[in-house]
């Protein structure tokens, strides 16, 4: 029996295939680059499953490797996305984690530009019947690959809900998506946030 893939599915890598094509147009404010076996240049690979993109996540000087892996793992039931970040020229993992499709695996990661460097912004912002759970988390790794974080707030009543916007918007506004898996569809760098 064939499986069918969701329609939110399909409709998502349409966009993604739409947007990548014409990315090398877009802006992204310089925040990252993406890998091309084609061309140096161009600014996405996107290859059984796996997207490469590039950028300083380690604050060394050189360039890593984050490689966003949707080729469909399976756990328990659930199908979860890695991202993974390589130093030393895609040569060495030094960080993974992972975002699921069903609801209390839903994230966004973003690459923020602060002061000239590149973080990695992990965010969840949901609220229901009145109750709220809202994190945020600015890091980037060192070279062994542990997170160095910046700035952290999570909230839980909506009395804090406007500090929280408030404090993530400088953020966001200085952001490209990496990543997101809430309402259980995949998106990817498609648009500035």
């Amino acid at each position: 029996m064939k499986k069918k893939l969701p329609f939110g599915f399909l409709v998502c890598l349409v966009m993604v295939f739409v947007a990548c094509s014409n990315y090398k147009d877009s802006d992204n404010g310089n925040i990252f680059e993406m890998k091309s076996k084609q061309d140096k240049n161009e600014t996405i690979t996107n290859e059984n499953g796996k997207i490469i993109c590039m950028s300083d996540i380690t604050h060394d000087g050189s360039t890593d490797e984050i490689i966003i892996d949707y080729s469909g793992t399976q756990v328990d039931d659930q199908k979860l996305v890695s991202i993974k970040v390589y130093s030393d020229s895609g040569e060495k993992e030094i960080w993974e984690t992972s975002l699921a499709l069903p609801h209390a695996g839903w994230g966004t990661y973003y690459i923020v530009e602060q002061n000239e460097e590149k973080e990695l912004l992990y965010y969840i912002r949901e609220e229901s019947q009145g109750e709220y759970a809202c994190y945020y988390k600015l890091f980037h790794l060192n070279n062994t690959g542990q997170e160095e974080i910046i700035d952290e707030y999570s909230i839980e009543t909506e009395d804090d809900i406007k500090l929280f916007d408030k404090r993530t918007k400088e953020y966001l506004d200085n952001s490209v998506l990496l990543i997101s898996t809430y309402g259980g569809e995949l998106n990817f760098f498609i648009s500035k946030k």
